[in-house]
């Protein structure tokens, strides 16, 4: 960490005015968040810094990042601190951590002895979400097919059953109307039970209703 404080000073310096400068070594807050100052000052930019035996990941600013994945490819939690337990992408050595993943701390290591890895298994992945999204829209464009059939099968049958009732009625305009009613309200509960297009169901429903007034001008 030495080397990396060296080589991080120059640039700490020249962002100094956009955090407070303190004496002692510790954690600092504003309203735009967080950052660790060393005792003389300086603080770490652009880079990861283990503090008290835990790594976080430090913005151009100085400001710990939280909750997201870093530039290096290492996902910190709430507190900022690495979660060890996620990895982005595949793991293929063990670090200076020795839990059998990479420690950030040499994190260009992990990133050339990966970069293969990730991305065959990237284009794998993505291979079988392609393979797994056609094979889902097909099937539901089936079942979206199967069901517009079914309900348009029984949109027809409602549809004669009342215009046999409507042709056979001998009573007034109201009665054919309540007859109507209730036969574009049979339609109306298949469509809500078996979906499809609405437009179907409103063609049918117009169908009815057609046979409904050509019945009642009988009765002007």
């Amino acid at each position: 960490m030495k080397k990396m404080f060296q080589k991080l000073l120059i640039p700490s310096v020249v962002l100094s005015m956009a955090l407070p400068m303190t004496a002692s070594a510790g954690w600092e807050q504003n309203s735009i968040g967080w950052w660790y100052t060393h005792p003389d000052g300086t603080y770490t930019t652009n880079n990861w810094e283990q503090v008290d035996g835990r790594w976080y990941y430090f913005d151009g600013s100085g400001y710990m990042l939280h909750d997201t994945s870093t530039p290096d490819g290492f996902w910190v939690g709430s507190d900022g601190a690495w979660v060890e337990s996620v990895v982005i992408g595949q793991t293929a050595v063990s670090g200076p951590a020795g839990n059998g993943q990479i420690n950030p701390g040499n994190a260009s290591e992990y990133r050339r002895l990966n970069s293969t890895s990730q991305k065959s298994s990237y284009q794998s992945n993505a291979t079988l979400k392609k393979k797994s999204y056609k094979s889902t829209k097909k099937r539901t464009e089936e079942k979206e097919k199967n069901a517009e059939e079914k309900a348009e099968s029984k949109y027809e049958s409602i549809y004669k059953k009342y215009k046999k009732k409507l042709q056979k009625c001998d009573g007034s305009i109201e009665d054919l109307a309540e007859i109507q009613v209730e036969g574009t309200e049979k339609m109306a509960d298949v469509w809500l039970k078996n979906g499809g297009k609405y437009k179907v169901y409103e063609d049918w429903a117009m169908k009815l209703y057609a046979v409904y007034e050509k019945e009642a001008k009988k009765r002007f």
